[in-house]
């Protein structure tokens, strides 16, 4: 008989270990489950499973933060059928001074990365490209440390760029908005992404090293005369 196996959360393939998947064979009603072993994790868009955030989030204009990691393959910059975050509504802090936008993703267990695909967002009027960008990690620490990367914003495609395994549980990006010459009192464009990817897994567990216990084995180790040292006590 053949077996209907409920769907499966993409994350569960993501880790190294073991899940259970369940599922009912067709014509007997009969559930059935067997355990999926997963040797090692495999590198995916693990933005689906992150939670999303910004410096300001507007769920009733275009659609809000929910829209980032909706895994909606974008047509163009100018597409806004599946949700568009920006951030037009707080592009000014009270001094009227112009604030970069930001967004980002928080992982509940630790991730390694490759690379990060971003596919930005430009109006019919221009407004939203981001000027420039750049990408943050959140450290062991809770700290958001600045990377290296070497990032583009071009419209109307993925700004593919590489971070070589990364390991961290949050990713920020920060975009400074491009200023409109012809209005000086209003300059700010804002900023905006339609679709943000992120290739990678959850990292390996990384089991601590006890620094009492390592002290205590060097210092019998150092304390002992050469002739502790035989044949028998390398084996």
């Amino acid at each position: 008989e053949e077996v209907t196996w409920n769907p499966i959360d993409k994350s569960a393939y993501a880790v190294k270990g073991e899940f259970e998947a369940t599922g009912k064979i067709e014509g007997l009603n009969l559930e059935v489950k067997t355990k999926v072993s997963v040797v090692e994790g495999k590198e995916q868009n693990i933005a689906l499973i992150a939670t999303p955030s910004a410096i300001i989030d507007t769920p009733e204009d275009l659609g809000g933060v929910a829209g980032l990691n909706d895994g909606y393959e974008p047509e163009s910059s100018r597409d806004k059928t599946h949700g568009v975050w920006h951030n037009w509504l707080n592009r000014y802090d009270e001094e009227k001074n112009i604030l970069d936008g930001w967004v980002s993703y928080i992982w509940e267990k630790p991730i390694e990365v490759q690379n990060v695909e971003i596919y930005y967002f430009q109006n019919e009027v221009g407004n939203f490209l981001p000027e420039s960008a750049g990408l943050e990690y959140l450290d062991e620490n809770g700290v958001w440390v600045p990377t290296e990367a070497n990032m583009t914003c071009e419209a109307d495609k993925y700004n593919v760029t590489e971070l070589n395994g990364i390991r961290t549980t949050g990713l920020r990006l920060t975009m400074k908005p491009q200023q409109n010459p012809d209005l000086p009192d209003d300059a700010s464009r804002g900023t905006g992404v339609i679709e943000w990817k992120v290739t990678g897994k959850y990292a390996e567990e990384q089991k601590p090293v006890i620094k009492d216990g390592l002290k205590a084995s060097i210092d019998e180790a150092t304390g002992k005369e050469e002739h502790a040292y035989t044949p028998s006590t390398w084996t």
